[in-house]
């Protein structure tokens, strides 16, 4: 397996949609970072709110970044795709414009990329913060043999920590177009399938921001519903019992139960970012 050599050696892949109010807080956290060898592509999928204007003006600020719009709205997946065709780095890492990577995340994998066997993926864990940016608890993983074991049947590598050889995700043919959701889900099964090595860093290298969008919550009252249950399935049970006054009667019947129920039967239900 080739050494990795390019400069920058690091693509940073990042489709943004709407994201104003988090926006500069996700580029900061990839701007500053320890490891500075990379180049920065940016897509605007059509949005409606400041986005573009914020993405321009650290784009003329700073040579990295390369800064794409769509004309028409295309998803994640097609977004990503077309910005894998255009990167130049050894090594493609992910970010979604609501996250933050904490400082020393591309230099920790980077590291792992140096390591004999070469990885092909290498993640990490997350911890999970709320709309405001407030920690809610850090993300629950098993193993790393479970969790590529697991492949297939649920999915414990979270996305937006993801860095990746360029040329093995280009072999698996890059992402499934035929996906608007769950196509890092299906990338990861058939880089599995030929044969691909995964690395798991269980430090956190992320914060994960539980939006409104991404918990699907309808109103105040349903998300912080999610977030108890993000809580409870992330095995932080008892910070689930810090959202209980802004919860419904029934919701916080709901969780009183869940907290009682063990975690091996939560999980299946569950989910982890």
């Amino acid at each position: 397996m080739a050494r990795l050599t390019h400069s920058p050696l690091v693509s940073v892949l990042m489709s943004v949609h709407n994201s104003a109010n988090y926006l500069e807080g996700a580029l900061e956290s990839i701007i500053h970072q320890t490891y500075q060898n990379f180049e920065f592509l940016i897509t605007d999928d059509c949005s409606t709110d400041e986005s573009p204007s914020i993405i321009l003006r650290y784009a003329e600020r700073d040579d990295r970044i390369r800064f794409f719009r769509n004309e028409e709205n295309q998803g994640l997946t097609k977004s990503l795709n077309d910005m894998l065709q255009r990167a130049e780095g050894d090594l493609i890492a992910r970010m979604d414009a609501d996250d933050i990577s904490r400082l020393r995340r591309f230099e920790c994998q980077v590291s792992a990329f140096e390591e004999e066997p070469i990885p092909d993926v290498v993640f990490s864990n997350t911890r999970l913060i709320d709309k405001n940016g407030d920690l809610i608890c850090i993300s629950w993983r098993p193993s790393e043999k479970q969790i590529v074991d697991q492949l297939g049947q649920r999915c414990y590598i979270p996305h937006p920590t993801v860095m990746t050889r360029a040329e093995a995700i280009r072999g698996a043919g890059g992402y499934d177009e035929s996906y608007w959701t769950g196509q890092d889900h299906d990338l990861w099964e058939r880089m599995k399938a030929d044969g691909a090595d995964f690395r798991y860093l269980p430090d956190v290298l992320l914060d994960y921001r539980l939006n409104p969008d991404s918990v699907r919550a309808e109103s105040s009252d349903d998300y912080w519903f999610e977030v108890s249950n993000w809580c409870i399935w992330n095995q932080d049970r008892w910070q689930s019992l810090a959202y209980l006054d802004r919860l419904t009667t029934w919701q916080r019947v709901q969780i009183l139960v869940k907290m009682m129920v063990p975690h091996f039967v939560l999980r299946y239900r569950g989910q982890t970012r």
